[in-house]
């Protein structure tokens, strides 16, 4: 899901006419900047990145975006969709994306998460 796309849908989420005790809050989370090397690198040509909602707070969506100077012109989107981060008896929702660089020049990117609390 695009980073616009995101914007506007936190914007729906907090501008309804209902009263603000009531109101869901809506957070854009960023994951850590990941780089999976060019083609030529072996394994490391593809790279996963996870973000997580925050306590309280659960995924409504989520998506990518490039990240830096490098672009995704040459790589492979091959898993983009909601996970659960288990630790022990604790769990929390979010965003995995998973990216494979066929392209000669590593390429940076982060998985993003809508999460809300309601």
């Amino acid at each position: 899901m695009s980073r616009v796309l995101i914007g506007v849908l936190t914007v729906l989420l907090t501008s309804t006419g209902v009263s603000e005790a009531s109101q869901p809050r809506a957070k854009v989370i960023d994951g850590k900047i990941v780089t999976a090397c060019g083609v030529k690198g072996g394994s490391c040509a593809v790279k996963r990145a996870v973000v997580g909602c925050p306590t309280g707070y659960e995924l409504l969506s989520g998506g990518w975006a490039g990240a830096g100077a490098t672009t995704l012109l040459h790589a492979s989107v091959i898993q983009n969709a909601p996970f659960t981060f288990r630790l022990g008896p604790f769990s929390t929702t979010g965003w995995e994306v998973v990216v494979q660089n066929d392209g000669p020049l590593p390429v940076s990117f982060r998985a993003v998460a809508l999460c809300t609390s309601f």
